[in-house]
């Protein structure tokens, strides 16, 4: 049965395992269910998480890369963004009106 180099990164938590599957698909699927459940288990503690994941032959060659990054907003958080967006848009125009010529 092939080996494989698993690399997981949890939030910064980066793990490394060599696992023996019996393809390639079976190493992909175990990282995708192993990060899934890391996200259910992570979550609750906060309103950011970013996790990632390799497979790797044992030449080092990568086969496979994931990547999961989960961001939640509160209504404060949500009011917050569009008002500095709309500030940033007003700073624009502001400048563009200052190189139109208005003729």
């Amino acid at each position: 049965m092939p080996s494989y180099k698993i690399t997981t990164d949890v939030d910064g938590d980066v793990q490394e395992e060599i696992n023996d599957f019996p393809s390639q698909k079976a190493a992909t699927d175990d990282i995708q269910i192993g990060l899934a459940d890391a996200l259910r288990e992570k979550m609750p503690d906060g309103s950011h998480v970013a996790f990632a994941g390799t497979v790797a032959d044992m030449n080092g060659r990568l086969l496979y890369r994931m990547s999961i990054e989960f961001r939640a907003q509160n209504a404060e958080e949500i009011a917050e963004e569009s008002r500095l967006a709309d500030e940033a848009a007003a700073q624009i125009l502001t400048g563009l009106g200052k190189w139109v010529d208005p003729a």
